[in-house]
């Protein structure tokens, strides 16, 4: 059986922690993908070959090392079989908040091999709703 979307992007995925391994991942990618600007509201997925998934890596390294942050100079990046992949989801760091988060970031990027349906993508980002609500605004009942 074929994997889903919402499969794979609920299913087990494999953090990259190292600049090479990043670094490999782009130029190991080939055959058709799908690039999602997940974190980008209504947006659908758009088709790409491998080169053009590997110009997307790039060019969002390039961006998160731009901002010269101390901790972080690459998105971070979760893939599923790393030898294989057949979805990456990349994160702004800057989007992930505290080690005290309260529930799971919005990816910003999902690139996947497999298509997601706009209903999958618009289930998938409904259980993102409120996650950039505080975490004390989730412990104090608040009142208008």
């Amino acid at each position: 059986m074929s994997p889903t979307f919402t499969g794979l992007f609920t299913g087990r995925l494999v953090g990259i922690m190292e600049k090479d391994g990043y670094d490999r991942l782009g130029p190991s990618l080939t055959g058709r993908w799908f690039l999602v600007p997940f974190s980008d509201g209504d947006a659908g997925a758009h088709g790409a070959d491998a080169a053009d998934a590997a110009a997307l890596l790039l060019r969002l390294a390039d961006e998160v090392k731009g901002r010269n942050l101390m901790s972080a100079t690459y998105p971070f990046t979760y893939v599923h079989t790393p030898d294989d992949p057949q979805m990456i989801k990349l994160y702004d760091p800057l989007a992930c908040g505290s080690g005290c988060s309260s529930g799971s970031p919005m990816p910003w990027w999902v690139v996947s091999r497999v298509a997601p349906s706009a209903d999958e993508l618009a289930s998938l980002r409904g259980a993102f709703a409120g996650a950039d609500t505080p975490f004390w605004k989730k412990l104090i009942p608040w009142r208008a």
